[in-house]
């Protein structure tokens, strides 16, 4: 049951990022597309600093095995 609760929640989002990525491609007026949003953000250093340990957060806990 919790693994298909949790499954079902990241469908969830993935879907939610998909609506959102076509509302942003077809109306640009209405919502910023992620890449004007990565540019706005990447004109700090402080959130590029951010990105990078976003990322490397993301990976670390999604991409890398056990290590047992």
């Amino acid at each position: 049951m919790g693994t298909t609760l949790t499954l079902a929640a990241y469908g969830a989002c993935v879907l939610a990022a998909a609506a959102l990525g076509l509302v942003a491609a077809r109306r640009p007026e209405r919502l910023a597309p992620l890449r004007d949003v990565l540019d706005a953000l990447a004109r700090r250093r402080a959130a590029r600093v951010l990105l990078v340990v976003f990322w490397w957060w993301l990976g670390w806990h999604f991409l890398v095995g056990p290590t047992t």
